[in-house]
């Protein structure tokens, strides 16, 4: 039998394959690690953001109340991150209080 010589043994196939599958494995940890920190980031992202959406209802409005509860319970309906539990806003400074104890303040500044 004549061996062509542009063809791949079925040796250094599979040796290239296993090169592949160890380089893969290597990277595999840190690319999960990578899609789990942009996951919290998001949901860091999505918290800030009902929060802002609330402070500013809160500061616009005098009466806001019923606007502020229909955020928190559309954001809760939602899934997205961790429930709102409490917000609660003064003259100066908000506060909204999420799923786990953690607690976010802002005070507000003028331009």
């Amino acid at each position: 039998m004549r061996r062509s010589e542009g063809a791949f043994t079925l040796l250094e196939a599979l040796t290239a394959l296993s090169l592949l599958g160890f380089v893969l494995a290597l990277f595999l940890p840190s690319y999960l690690s990578l899609i789990e920190s942009q996951q919290r980031e998001a949901e860091a992202t999505q918290e800030w953001r009902i929060f802002y959406e609330l402070a500013r209802v809160s500061f616009a409005e005098d009466d806001s109340s019923l606007r502020e509860e229909a955020l928190i319970r559309n954001y809760n309906a939602s899934g997205q991150g961790r429930r709102v539990e409490a917000f609660a806003c003064e003259a100066e400074l908000c506060q909204i209080w999420l799923e786990g104890g953690e607690a976010y303040t802002v005070a507000r500044e003028d331009s």
